[in-house]
């Protein structure tokens, strides 16, 4: 009876569990179908465009000059002409120096350089008349000699003649004839006269210069060298004057150039020294001063257009100066740049600065298109799905930027981007060209 009860129990259960799981499995139903999402976006076609490129940087102003006013010798300061913020000119007395002993000095100097220019003039008198003498001696003992030479020339010329006459008698009349004879010993007289003089201009030449020629030449040559001597002590004092005058001058200061007194270094009393200016002055001109890298250098030229900015106002300029040694820290190339309307800019303000460097063909996009999660990107459409594309960011022209990572005809997002990540498909409701 008991083991008939466990089996209707037994039974039962099975019965039971097999209607649960017939249930069960009858009421499970397949997972629903869903439909994957596709967002409409507007694409840029990307190709080569042409643009300004600029480049930018952030520089301080200063002055285009700078006068370090700064005595050339060591002295004490006498007075100081000039205050800061004071207009000087070129010109324009800054500062002088005790000149007792440099006015010594030039007194001094006057007085030597009257003394050397006094031997001077006689060293020149007496040379001139020493060379008149040996002039005057030297043209008489060659009028002597010429003298001499036309007489044994006429001489000789008559010997010629009388023996041309002998000839002609000899051939007339004949030997022995009367006017043969004649003829021939007033040869032999004409003969022994010109044998006479050629002798006599012989013998003068022969001697060579007369003793007294030689005397007068050796006074002159004598007198030439005092001349020369004191010329050169002439000149020697004419340095010395200059050399004072130099000194004198230099116990005064003067402005270079138009300009504002920014800093007045050193006061009445002090010591000035070569090494320390006493007065700095700058000039009106301001201009920018940047730092350009060893990458840019052989880009950024002289004479190339730029754009400063100062407070937010504009102005305009042009580089004008490129250091061609780098700054020993920061390793970058000092670049100066003009500012035409100067009047309200102050040495030592930040200025942005952005160089013109022509037209630049290339990808330019407009910079709301770039995206960045710690890297520049944008979003690109291949195959109706976005791929998310690395791009590098170049020159800025307003709100253009030149990219490099993009290739002409790449399909770049430009409005939806935001609603979407690499991988999710898309579709173009409009594509746009870049211009």
């Amino acid at each position: 009876m008991r083991k008939n009860k466990w089996r209707i129990i037994i039974f039962a259960l099975l019965v039971t569990t097999g209607i649960v799981t017939a249930i069960l499995f009858s009421t499970k139903e397949k997972p629903p179908v869903i439909d994957e999402k596709v967002t409409q976006v507007k694409v840029l076609r990307i190709r080569e465009t042409v643009n300004d490129e600029f480049v930018k940087y952030i520089g301080v102003i200063q002055p285009k000059s700078i006068q370090q006013a700064t005595f050339s010798t060591i002295g004490t300061i006498e007075r100081v002409y000039v205050t800061e913020g004071q207009n000087v000119k070129k010109g324009d007395l800054l500062a002088s120096i005790d000149s007792s002993q440099a006015r010594i000095q030039v007194q001094n100097a006057q007085e030597n350089l009257k003394a050397a220019d006094s031997q001077r003039r006689q060293a020149a008198a007496n040379m001139k008349a020493e060379e008149q003498d040996y002039l005057d001696k030297k043209k008489t003992a060659d009028e002597a000699l010429e003298v001499l030479r036309l007489d044994y020339l006429d001489k000789q010329a008559i010997s010629d003649q009388a023996y041309q006459q002998y000839q002609d008698d000899l051939a007339e009349f004949g030997e022995g004839s009367e006017q043969a004879n004649a003829s021939y010993i007033n040869y032999t007289q004409k003969n022994a006269s010109a044998i006479a003089a050629k002798a006599e201009y012989d013998a003068s030449v022969a001697n060579g210069v007369p003793v007294e020629v030689n005397i007068a030449n050796s006074r002159y040559q004598a007198a030439k060298a005092s001349y020369d001597a004191a010329n050169a002590q002439y000149t020697i004092a004419q340095n010395n004057l200059t050399y004072a005058n130099n000194n004198l001058q230099s116990t005064r200061l003067y402005a270079s150039m138009d300009g504002l007194v920014i800093k007045v270094v050193s006061n009445s009393g002090e010591l000035a020294t070569p090494l320390a200016p006493v007065v700095v002055v700058s000039s009106y001109q301001m201009s920018a001063v940047i730092g350009i890298s060893q990458s840019m250098i052989n880009t950024i030229k002289v004479n190339q257009t730029a754009e400063i900015t100062v407070n937010q106002i504009s102005y305009f300029g042009k580089v004008y100066e490129i250091a061609k040694i780098p700054d020993a820290t920061s390793r970058t190339y000092q670049a100066f740049v003009s500012i035409d309307d100067y009047t309200q800019v102050n040495i030592g303000e930040t200025a942005g600065v952005s160089i013109d460097l022509g037209q630049r063909s290339g990808i330019w996009l407009m910079l709301n298109t770039i995206l960045n999660d710690g890297e520049d990107y944008v979003y690109i459409v291949i195959d109706d799905r976005i791929v998310k594309r690395k791009v590098n960011l170049s020159t800025i022209n307003n709100q253009m930027v030149l990219t490099t990572g993009l290739s002409a005809g790449d399909m770049v997002v430009i409005e939806g981007g935001r609603l979407v990540q690499p991988g999710v498909k898309v579709k173009i409701a409009e594509v746009v060209d870049n211009e």
